[in-house]
């Protein structure tokens, strides 16, 4: 479990810190969105805590999502988003230039 946690940070820390300024939706976010959620006290600083506590709430988002998509049977598993459902998540974090 926590080599998911560990990789799935890396992952989205990485594509944060390369991610191109982009227009924020909904749907994806730009670095300085993502780090004016992660700093939730704006003390110029991410805890673990914080960083966590701004991906549970992204994680929240796409599972509303895969809920309701037609194909919601590949996106998630129970309450589990499959592989297809975190990738999801991650292009809609870090869409790509």
């Amino acid at each position: 479990m926590k080599r998911y946690l560990l990789a799935a940070a890396v992952a989205a820390a990485t594509a944060f810190s390369a991610a191109p300024a982009l227009a924020e939706t909904p749907d994806d976010i730009s670095f300085n969105g993502m780090w004016n959620v992660c700093d939730e006290n704006k003390d110029g600083g991410v805890t673990r805590a914080e960083f966590v506590k701004a991906m549970g709430v992204m994680y929240d988002k796409q599972m509303k999502k895969a809920k309701s998509m037609p194909n919601a049977d590949k996106m998630m598993k129970g309450d589990a988003l499959t592989a297809a459902g975190l990738r999801e998540l991650f292009k809609s974090t870090y869409p790509g230039p």
